[in-house]
């Protein structure tokens, strides 16, 4: 499914897409304090809204 996005997406770019898309080899969950980081810092740094977490 992703290469199906790519394959879309160039469409919409002047410029080649170069992003490799492999299969996942590793996988570390982050420390738990890190979790649902947004619900426990409504106020942090990002972006997304936080009806979208």
């Amino acid at each position: 499914m992703l290469k199906e996005v790519v394959e879309r997406e160039k469409k919409n770019h002047m410029h080649k897409i170069v992003t490799e898309i492999e299969p996942l080899k590793n996988f570390y969950p982050a420390e738990e304090y890190h979790q649902h980081y947004l619900k426990k810092n409504p106020g942090g740094y990002c972006h997304i809204p936080i009806d979208h977490v």
